[in-house]
């Protein structure tokens, strides 16, 4: 399962002045309250006993997870492709006249392009495929926290623009196959279902398949059927290891 947690309020007091300016305005801590909104957050009990602690590369999504990281006594890894919305998908900081408006006419067209029309800012299925790619990195742990922000959470989950330091949870196993950034068809799915049906000689494995295409795109393979034999072999051989080792 994945905990998403909006980063908490953030102090923006400095923006414009010093090193705050542009892109650097990312660069801004949290305020008080959002530090005492992340505290109050570590204490819910889902979150207790995770593997890992993700953190979007800004500042504040990173204090947030370092909060985190002391409440929970959980270690933390910077994922880069776990940023906020770009205002301009080619890395090219804008004004702050171009992004609000480009985030306006995000909000209005609900993150999709009009119709024939391609624009500079990142769309929600944009945003999703960055952050799947990552999370699929992850489709081993049982409970990963992710630090991040609100534009992202919402494009990823479809979910409801969270507030500051809410947590959403979201099952990777079930959202990520038919919306996965690597293309995984049905037909890669079932070919998938009747390999693992072979080897391991078991009708129920539909839940091990999605998770065997996940890594299968998580290290930029292919889906032919030698590839996902290779694949769910070394997967079970490894998953028995560990068995026999604990």
């Amino acid at each position: 399962m994945i905990y998403f947690i909006r980063h908490g309020q953030t102090d923006y007091s400095e923006r414009n002045t010093k090193i705050y300016q542009g892109f650097g305005v990312n660069l801004a801590k949290l305020s008080e309250s959002g530090i005492a909104q992340v505290k109050e957050a570590a204490k819910d009990e889902r979150l207790k006993g995770a593997d890992i602690i993700l953190s979007s590369p800004y500042t504040r999504a990173v204090q947030t997870a370092s909060i985190l990281s002391k409440e929970l006594d959980i270690d933390i890894a910077i994922e880069t492709d776990l940023h906020e919305w770009l205002e301009n998908k080619n890395y090219i900081h804008e004004n702050d006249e171009v992004t609000e408006n480009s985030y306006l006419e995000y909000e209005k067209t609900h993150g999709k392009y009009p119709l024939g029309k391609e624009k500079l800012w990142e769309d929600a299925a944009s945003i999703k495929k960055r952050v799947l790619k990552v999370l699929n990195k992850y489709c081993d742990y049982e409970r990963v926290i992710v630090a991040c922000h609100g534009v992202m959470i919402q494009a990823t989950t479809g979910k409801e623009f969270p507030e500051y330091a809410e947590i959403l949870e979201f099952d990777l196993e079930k959202n990520s196959l038919m919306n996965s950034p690597f293309e995984a068809t049905e037909t890669d799915l079932k070919n998938c279902i009747l390999i693992l049906r072979d080897i391991t000689g078991k009708q129920d494995v539909n839940e091990l398949a999605i998770r065997i295409l996940n890594i299968i795109g998580a290290k930029g393979g292919d889906y032919s059927v030698n590839t996902i034999r290779a694949f769910a072999e070394a997967y079970l051989k490894e998953s028995r290891k560990n068995i026999v080792s604990e």
